[in-house]
């Protein structure tokens, strides 16, 4: 996958419908950069307006984990966001948080984090991106290149 190098995949259930996956980012033999990508099955989230905002209460929790483990980090922006896959028409929830730390280059530094979630993918599914790297590099081009060209199944296509 380019620069990226697949470090783990990670089945949280025997059927494999729960499953994350994490990538490297490997540049010049340092490690800039970690791609976490998750799909699962989506809990029962309602109709319409109460699916939105199950799916917003959903994002506030992965938000809310990132910073409950660093005090220091804060929301730099919040939005939504296109799927990274042209055969995927569902916006996303986003967000960008710095101030966290993190290890890259066998030492503790000062990271970027992004959070990202799409809801109700496939009619049934969440996929769920985190990416983080540390302050100072710039890993995005890379990052939107990894994740556009991961195929999401035709399950989730929907």
């Amino acid at each position: 996958m380019g620069p990226f190098e697949r470090h783990e995949v990670v089945r949280y259930n025997t059927d494999g419908s729960d499953t994350g996956v994490g990538y490297q980012l490997i540049q010049s033999g340092r490690k800039i950069g970690y791609v976490s990508m998750f799909v699962y099955p989506e809990p029962a989230l309602g109709k319409d307006q109460s699916r939105q905002q199950a799916c917003r209460d959903l994002f506030a929790g992965i938000k809310q984990d990132i910073l409950k483990h660093e005090p220091d980090a804060k929301v730099l922006t919040e939005g939504d966001i296109s799927a990274p896959s042209p055969h995927v028409r569902k916006r996303g929830l986003h967000a960008t948080l710095s101030g966290g730390s993190a290890m890259f280059d066998g030492r503790e530094q000062r990271v970027i984090e992004q959070a990202s979630l799409f809801c109700h993918v496939g009619e049934r599914w969440l996929v769920s991106y985190r990416v983080t790297w540390p302050e100072g590099e710039n890993p995005t081009a890379a990052v939107e290149a990894l994740v556009k060209a991961l195929h999401w199944p035709e399950a989730l296509s929907h």
